[in-house]
């Protein structure tokens, strides 16, 4: 395994192989003063990794070559479970909600979703938040 590059400030890392997707989570993420990489798909976000340690990850689930899951798995397997992962997917049947969990993801994520739920999900799992601001936003949730 290669040296990673350690980033200044909190990066996201952000994996669909839809581009419109890509480029509106950019528009939800930027703007919060976190650094927005993406990957189409979960090869690249393999590749990627090898390189950079993002801080979070949001995961899509259906994609071509290595579908989110299968990135989730592997990840784990090449010791990056710590870095949190979102499975932001249109995938809403029970048994990939399971997986998804099974295989340590931090939160799933439908969509259509709320931007404001993606806010409030990857401050939860990386901003900077208290423990009553931490309350507040489960409530809401």
């Amino acid at each position: 395994m290669s040296e990673q590059i350690s980033l200044p400030g909190k990066t996201i890392l952000c994996v669909d192989d839809d581009r419109v997707s890509l480029r509106l989570l950019r528009e939800i993420l930027k703007p919060m003063g976190y650094k927005v990489l993406t990957a189409i798909d979960g090869k690249e976000c393999l590749d990627l990794i090898e390189l950079i340690r993002p801080d979070l990850i949001l995961l899509d689930i259906r994609m071509p070559r290595v579908n989110g899951i299968e990135a989730l798995e592997q990840l784990k397997k090449q010791g990056h479970e710590t870095i949190p992962v979102i499975l932001l997917t249109a995938d809403s049947e029970p048994e990939s909600i399971k997986k998804g969990y099974a295989n340590g993801c931090a939160s799933y994520i439908t969509k259509p979703y709320n931007p404001q739920h993606i806010r409030n999900t990857v401050n939860y799992l990386i901003g900077e938040i208290n423990n009553a601001e931490r309350e507040k936003i489960e409530l809401k949730l």
